[in-house]
């Protein structure tokens, strides 16, 4: 059975568990009103186990860097180049954003962002081979609960719309070894909803025809938004002034749609490094 080269889903959680390392010192250090501007370089690995039922990826390694800005006035910017070290050829992807995030009630936060996306290199580690990018976001705190909805709109070889329910824990502990660090644990729970346009984007109009049928006959549609996958993040962070470490675990069960397109439950870990340089 023909499938895309990339668990796409998974590449749009990597980001996500990449945006732990950017918003958790963010959001701490926004709450202190000495701090106006932030600016953060940060480097990660992570492993992206991808595997399929017939074992035709099982590893697909990265290395990626990001440079994230965020202005008093609300306006952020970053810009990250993402490397696929095991790769056959140089293979590589980098995007830059331009956002702006407003607090609109004391325990509401809305931000939104464009993004342009440029990869060279070997297509089989594309994914969803995204152009543009426009989201929307909001979350909402509850003590130490966080409610976040996250819509995107991706453009490129197909078109999709992508609803993100996530639900998360902030359980953080001062001065752990010193009176200049803290311990952070945030396990999240994530819904993704989507449109399954990205399924068919490297089919010949022949062979989509094909595996729609093949879709169809197991009851399954084609062509519309639905539920993709559930997954859990399970990120530990740890700041000591300006230098921040962060381990993630996370785990993806896929839809029974993506499942009988040979999907197996993904998994990965992701290892960030962060710096913020007093500005």
């Amino acid at each position: 059975m023909a499938m895309p080269k990339i668990y796409t889903t998974l590449l749009l959680l990597l980001i996500l568990a990449q945006g732990f390392a950017q918003e958790i010192p963010k959001s701490d250090s926004l709450q202190n009103p000495e701090i106006e501007n932030l600016l953060m370089f940060s480097i990660s690995y992570t492993s992206n186990n991808m595997k399929t039922k017939n074992y035709e990826y099982d590893r697909i390694p990265a290395l990626l860097t990001d440079i994230y800005f965020y202005h008093e006035t609300g306006l952020t910017a970053s810009l990250n180049y993402t490397n696929y070290h095991r790769a056959n050829k140089n293979t590589y992807e980098t995007e830059i954003q331009l956002g702006y995030q407003k607090n609109l009630l004391p325990n509401l936060v809305l931000n939104s962002y464009y993004a342009r996306r440029n990869f060279v290199g070997d297509t089989t580690y594309e994914g969803l081979a995204q152009k543009n990018t426009l989201a929307l976001n909001a979350t909402y705190t509850w003590k130490f609960l966080d409610l976040q909805v996250s819509n995107s709109y991706l453009n490129g070889k197909s078109n999709n719309y992508f609803l993100d329910l996530d639900l998360s824990a902030s359980l953080d502990f001062d001065q752990v070894f010193s009176e200049n660090d803290f311990l952070l644990f945030n396990p999240t729970l994530s819904a993704t909803f989507g449109t399954d346009y990205w399924v068919f984007q490297n089919l010949s109009p022949t062979y989509e025809h094909i595996v729609t049928n093949y879709l169809s006959r197991n009851n399954f549609n084609s062509h519309r938004f639905e539920y993709q996958s559930i997954s859990v993040f399970f990120p530990l962070v740890y700041n000591i002034n300006n230098v921040g470490f962060m381990f993630n675990f996370y785990y993806s069960w896929p839809s029974a749609k993506l499942s009988k397109l040979n999907w197996e439950n993904q998994s990965g870990v992701l290892f960030s490094i962060f710096y913020t340089p007093n500005i």
